[in-house]
């Protein structure tokens, strides 16, 4: 039976009237028209009824679908969640039991402090400062309507001498604001009720600051349960990493970190000798933070201790030259846990990637290398491209964004990939790489049986014999990526007539008959990447595209 159900005041009470349904003892006359509802509802429906219809709801209409696909969002800004509660009391403690992720604002969170232990099986939790002008101090009072001021406390104003006018101003004083102040407190009591299954928290959007660290400092080193901490964006500065740090040498449950975009510089110094004393950390995101040489140091050294166990380390855009990435090189000899490693967007060099090469060749667990935009040229590259013939871990390597230097041969591209036999994804976008380098992959990939996504987009390609060659040879890749390339139109509508195997012989805007060998086809891509070309699509690459789409459900294309 499909059933809409409208709440509304009086209309809700008046149905249930007319069915006969209603009945409103004297002393319930001045009840709310939602509680004498919710009566009725207890009467008439038992509570198994009542629990497979707030399930259906929330699986989106689903009864049988997987229970991570349930809706479980328990969201203080959703319209609905206050008709429910309004509607029954018990419906709303269902919600709650089954609510798997929950966001509170600043009011929220302060108003629900202690129900939040309702959330019997909460795992997520994430913390919004939505109040406005939230900066460690309220502003000065600007405004040029002297009328509207009120000068009478000397507690809120000063008086300030403006000397090029030679006038004397009352103005506000700046003075703390609390609003932060007062969601660490209440953070820090959240952290510390019985909520077993808490494991993620995220506070991204809750713009702490050093002196709320310092709050919650002794509450999460306490806590027995929170994984996951992601204070992304949160200026908490050298002094926050600090408490941070003090958390990490008592707690052994922290297992990720995300502490990018923090405003600190030494940081990784208080974060290394933490490190060193820690054997749970696995994941450390510290991007977007300078972090000088020292500092690296001190990081390197807490990485080479025994009971370090991080697994994932993210570097991206910290400053890090030559130097830093040689002392992370001998750390990789000596560390045998590391399996992610982004030092994307640093300013490593030719000296720090032939660095770090000299020691992936032979680590036991390193399978993600991100070393792109890091000034690496030929020379750098070539090195990198070495190591990976002998590596039997890596299957993620991304140099995009590196500058060859085409007066120096790039050796080792063609052996790199036919004799590694592990790498799944490799980016070479953005490195300058011209036709004759495009031959060289086209080789390789002949008879590399591992490769599943090559991304070459941006580079200087004005061929397709390779990209032919490729698709007639390799069943193995699943994704290519070739955008911003240089094909002419007929190219490219040989190329495509190659990819969707749709005729053995064409016939080219300028009357050239071309015969293509559809059984020599072996490729096996599921997404090509062709878009933004050079000249605009011809009426016969229309034609085809449109006939492609027709009998083709398992290649998709971007052109």
């Amino acid at each position: 039976m499909d059933t809409e159900m409208y709440i509304e005041k009086d209309i809700y009470v008046e149905c249930l009237n007319d069915i006969g349904m209603l009945e409103i003892e004297n002393d319930e006359f001045f009840m709310s028209p939602y509680i004498r509802g919710q009566r009725v509802i207890h009467k008439v429906l038992p509570m198994h009824i009542m629990q497979t219809i707030f399930y259906y709801t929330l699986t989106l209409g689903e009864f049988n679908c997987n229970e991570e696909s349930v809706l479980k969002t328990w969201d203080s800004r959703n319209e609905d969640r206050f008709s429910l509660e309004m509607v029954c009391k018990r419906w709303c403690s269902i919600i709650k039991a089954s609510c798997r992720s929950l966001v509170l604002s600043l009011n929220n969170l302060e108003a629900n402090t202690f129900r939040i232990t309702h959330f019997t099986y909460l795992k997520k939790l994430e913390i919004i400062n939505n109040v406005n002008n939230d900066s460690d101090y309220s502003d000065y009072d600007t405004s040029d309507d002297e009328d509207t001021k009120d000068y009478s406390n000397n507690d809120l104003y000063y008086d300030y001498f403006d000397q090029r006018k030679n006038i004397t101003y009352r103005r506000r004083k700046r003075v703390p604001n609390k609003n932060s102040d007062k969601l660490a407190r209440c953070l820090s009591t959240t952290i510390q009720l019985s909520l077993p299954n808490l494991s993620t928290l995220n506070l991204s959007m809750s713009n702490l600051k050093e002196r709320h660290i310092e709050t919650i400092k002794s509450a999460l080193a306490s806590n027995k349960n929170i994984k996951k901490i992601n204070l992304d964006g949160c200026p908490i500065g050298d002094q926050g990493v600090v408490f941070l740090s003090e958390i990490l040498e008592s707690n052994n449950t922290i297992r990720q970190l995300d502490l990018q975009s923090c405003g600190s510089i030494n940081g990784l110094e208080y974060l290394g000798r933490a490190i060193s004393n820690n054997n749970t950390l696995e994941k450390l995101i510290w991007s977007y933070n300078q972090s000088n040489y020292t500092s690296v140091i001190c990081l390197s050294n807490g990485l080479r201790n025994n009971h370090s166990q991080i697994k994932s380390l993210i570097l991206r855009a910290c400053d890090i030259e030559g130097w830093g990435a040689l002392s992370l090189s001998d750390t990789l000899a000596i560390n045998k846990s590391l399996r992610e490693l982004d030092l994307g967007s640093n300013q490593l060099g030719d000296a720090g990637a032939i660095a770090l090469a000299s020691k992936i060749n032979s680590h036991p667990s390193l399978s993600i290398l991100d070393l792109s935009s890091n000034l690496i040229s030929t020379e750098g590259i070539d090195k990198i491209l070495l190591s990976i013939q002998s590596n039997k871990t890596l299957t993620n390597l991304n140099l995009s964004r590196n500058q060859l230097d085409l007066s120096i041969p790039l050796e080792n591209l063609t052996s790199s990939l036919e004799l590694n036999k592990n790498l799944i994804s490799l980016n070479l976008s953005e490195c300058d790489l011209q036709n004759f380098h495009f031959k060289q992959i086209s080789i390789a990939l002949q008879s590399n049986k591992k490769l599943k996504k090559l991304n070459l987009s941006k580079n200087n390609f004005t061929i397709i014999e390779p990209f032919i060659t490729i698709i007639q040879s390799n069943k193995n890749l699943k994704s290519i990526y070739i955008s911003k390339h240089k094909f002419k139109s007929n190219e490219l509508f040989i190329l495509l007539n190659h990819i969707f195997k749709l005729n053995d012989s064409i016939k080219l805007d300028n009357g050239e008959v071309v015969n293509i060998d559809i059984p020599s086809i072996v490729h096996q891509l599921e997404y090509i990447d062709l878009s933004q070309s050079h000249d605009p699509l011809t009426k016969n690459i229309i034609l085809l595209l449109r006939e492609f789409r027709k009998v083709n459900n398992i290649t998709k294309i971007k052109i």
